[in-house]
């Protein structure tokens, strides 16, 4: 079973509103469910009026980190702005971050902390937000998204990010969603990657970036490329409510002096 924690936060005290991004999360439930092998109460979608206080997604993060099973796939999103502090910190906004005089946050080391403790078999955490820590912090204060990938996957934890960290995540043509988002969702439901036992995160990301690619094409002056990390052995395969009986991708054999390959 596939469970997820999804969040976009589209509505900010003291920073740019980001109206896509409560969409960016109900979208990506809906082509969870519709297409993997997870149920409408096992992704919950938080922040349903794109608003949400650090204080209560941490409360979440924790329920959900204690609920997760052995045999479960844990999957936290983030759609929204990102930011990093004086001490090279990485951390998410809540809507009330900067409210004031506390840093009122969400650091990722408190995500991975609760992610760690989870027994779920496999974590995987899907981040959608630029480099840029907005209207606040100086040049060397912007969200370091090498950094963020790193503690991360050295967590043991599998990190998915919109974008390399000198770019930006944009939103779609239309603005009613993250292209990022569109993409991730393109390549769930691209059927051809579907295995018997699954759709493997490594097949995802191959056309993850296909869709990537011909967006960076029509649109040079918002490249998006994003980045997979993961230090496991094998990778993340996803469930599919309805898998293919033999697989739609062609194999080819390679025959070599010492030995064959397939």
């Amino acid at each position: 079973m596939i469970r997820g924690l999804f969040c976009g936060v589209s509505e900010y005290r003291a920073n740019q509103q980001l109206p896509y991004c409560i969409n960016d999360a109900k979208k990506m439930k809906e082509v969870f469910t519709e297409n993997l092998v997870c149920s409408d109460d096992s992704i919950v979608v938080l922040a349903q009026d794109g608003r949400i206080e650090n204080s209560e997604y941490i409360r979440e993060l924790v329920r959900f980190s204690e609920n997760c099973m052995e045999e479960d796939i844990a999957v936290v999103y983030y759609s929204g702005h990102g930011g990093i502090d004086e001490r090279g910190d990485n951390y998410l906004y809540a809507t009330n971050t900067f409210d004031g005089n506390d840093m009122t946050c969400v650091y990722f080391d408190v995500i991975i902390e609760h992610l760690k403790k989870s027994k779920a078999k496999s974590k995987l955490v899907i981040i959608d937000c630029c480099h840029a820590d907005s209207n606040y912090g100086s040049e060397k204060q912007k969200f370091d998204t090498d950094k963020a990938i790193k503690d991360i996957y050295q967590s043991g934890i599998t990190a998915v990010f919109s974008c390399r960290k000198d770019q930006e995540s944009h939103p779609y043509y239309d603005n009613e969603i993250s292209a990022f988002t569109q993409f991730f969702c393109d390549a769930v439901r691209y059927k051809k990657s579907y295995q018997p036992e699954g759709l493997y995160l490594s097949d995802l990301k191959i056309t993850l970036d296909a869709y990537a690619r011909v967006w960076n094409i029509k649109n040079e002056s918002m490249q998006q490329e994003p980045v997979l990390r993961s230090n496991m052995i094998g990778t993340v395969v996803f469930p599919l409510k309805y898998p293919p009986k033999i697989s739609e991708r062609k194999k080819r054999g390679f025959v070599f002096d010492d030995f064959d390959a397939l």
